[in-house]
């Protein structure tokens, strides 16, 4: 009898991330109450403008997002508040004359 072994496909490496963000009222103004990342996410917290909402923005260090992947995001943004939550991803488009 002849025996053959099937070895497992390797396995690809994936990336991995969570970032959790909340937002109070406080005094009348906007505070951070949570900011917690971990692996491949990062938050960045750019210094709004006197009188604008705060702003938020995720960064997937790892670059894009592929088959496998696993990206979770909470927000918590308490009633009657504005805020921004963006990516980096941005595209610019040069013209030329």
């Amino acid at each position: 009898m002849i025996f053959t072994s099937q070895a497992a496909p390797p396995r690809l490496q994936r990336a991995e991330g969570h970032a959790r963000l909340a937002f109070h009222r406080r005094h009348g103004a906007a505070w951070l109450r949570t900011l917690y990342q971990e692996g491949c996410v990062k938050i960045r917290l750019p210094r709004p403008f006197p009188g604008q909402p705060p702003e938020a923005v995720l960064i997937n260090m790892a670059g894009g997002l592929a088959g496998g992947d696993r990206i979770v995001t909470e927000i918590d943004i308490a009633e009657t508040m504005v805020a921004t939550v963006t990516t980096q991803a941005c595209e610019v488009r040069a013209c030329g004359s």
